[in-house]
């Protein structure tokens, strides 16, 4: 996600066996006028403790950073764990993005996973979506996927749909054309009766989707 209203700073965290992978997607984001600072772990440190001090002193002194993107698997950039809770471990990426005492985010965190041939792969799929999109309104599609549960205790208090749909009227008021409702159960609006299924969702993907929100509580 690129903001023209907030062109930021984007920064790029990586295993240093990356380094080869990442060069052109790095150069791309610097001709976009993107200001892009590339750091490996040698500098970090491998911990998610090491990693997350220096992002947040990298962003007291540049607080216009905006994007994280986190290169490797959890092998070579550590997922944060909150605890064992309700009988599963709970990992976070967006942990490294939480930068003032609280746990809103300041910054988008995204992460490429996998090994030199696979964020090759993914580096160059993001160069050729980029650079040469296919034509026509199909970014301005959006899908929603949500569960019926989290009412009393999810987001906001509400069920995972009905942020959801919150969400929804923000990005039609945006200017979001189709915003697909796949939600669980039979939740009215644009919503089919019964469960979604994934052949649903992928026709709805193939038919080109600029962005899709999945939403569910844990409990």
């Amino acid at each position: 996600m690129y903001s023209s209203k907030r062109r930021g700073r984007f920064v790029d965290y990586y295993s240093t066996i990356f380094e080869n992978q990442l060069n052109s997607l790095v150069n791309w984001k610097r001709e976009k006028g993107i200001k892009t600072t590339v750091v490996n772990t040698t500098t970090t440190g491998t911990t998610d403790t090491a990693i997350k001090n220096y992002i947040t002193n990298f962003y007291q002194s540049n607080p216009n950073l905006v994007y994280i993107l986190l290169v490797g698997d959890s092998g070579d950039i550590p997922s944060h764990t909150y605890g064992y809770y309700g009988g599963e471990q709970h990992w976070s990426d967006s942990y490294y993005g939480q930068l003032t005492n609280d746990y809103y985010p300041e910054a988008f965190v995204g992460r490429l996973s996998g090994n030199s041939v696979g964020i090759k792969t993914m580096t160059d799929r993001i160069l050729e979506y980029e650079k040469n999109p296919l034509a026509g309104d199909w970014m301005k599609n959006a899908i929603g996927i949500g569960s019926n549960e989290g009412n009393g205790y999810g987001n906001d208090g509400e069920a995972d749909y009905v942020h959801l749909r919150k969400i929804r009227t923000q990005l039609k008021d945006y200017g979001y054309q189709t915003v697909y409702e796949f939600y669980q159960g039979s939740q009215g609006g644009e919503d089919a009766t019964g469960e979604p299924t994934p052949t649903m969702i992928n026709n709805a993907m193939n038919a080109g989707t600029g962005f899709s929100i999945i939403q569910g509580t844990v409990t």
